[in-house]
């Protein structure tokens, strides 16, 4: 009986230290990150410029930054941003049947177009700030920015790439 009691306690003292040393409760608690946006050099711009990969699936250029948007859109370039996450299935068939297709795949690298992700998994506050901006409470969203004006906003359910291949020229006309 008395080992029992020794076992209880070692245990409740494991648990303590546990409690204080790993903040297990919390896992999720925030550190704040400084970014820091370098722009892309006004010289090598054709490092931006969206270009078919190896496996013949669409090239993402980088993760999605307002300032990144309003740097490449500055140098003349039409964005795309697909605002997605890994749990959210709509974006899944958006870009399976509407972006990452042969025919948008073909427009991408024949236009200056610069292709972004903008990952909302982790409920990105940025992002979210940005969807609520064009009227939506969460991924999909896919916007089409041309050099000038404003963004061009995609139905959230699209099961080819007719509606992005449009936004795609339109943007293209309005020009740098």
């Amino acid at each position: 009986n008395r080992s029992l009691w020794v076992c209880a306690v070692l245990l409740l003292l494991a648990v303590l230290t546990l409690e204080a040393g790993l903040d297990w409760r919390h896992p999720k608690r925030k550190i704040q990150v400084v970014k820091i946006f370098v722009p892309p050099p006004v010289a090598d711009t054709n490092s931006l410029v969206t270009t078919k990969s190896n496996d013949g699936k669409l090239a993402w250029e980088k993760d999605w930054s307002p300032e990144f948007v309003a740097s490449a859109r500055s140098q003349g370039y039409v964005v795309l941003v697909d605002f997605t996450a890994t749990w959210c299935a709509p974006c899944k068939h958006i870009e399976k049947t509407a972006i990452n297709v042969p025919e948008e795949r073909k427009k991408l690298a024949s236009a200056d177009v610069v292709t972004l992700k903008a990952d909302f998994t982790d409920k990105d506050p940025e992002s979210l700030k940005e969807m609520q901006a064009f009227g939506r409470a969460g991924p999909p969203l896919v916007l089409v920015y041309p050099p000038k004006g404003e963004a061009i906003v995609l139905p959230p359910v699209m099961s080819s790439p007719g509606k992005v291949l449009e936004a795609l020229e339109k943007a293209a006309r309005t020009g740098p």
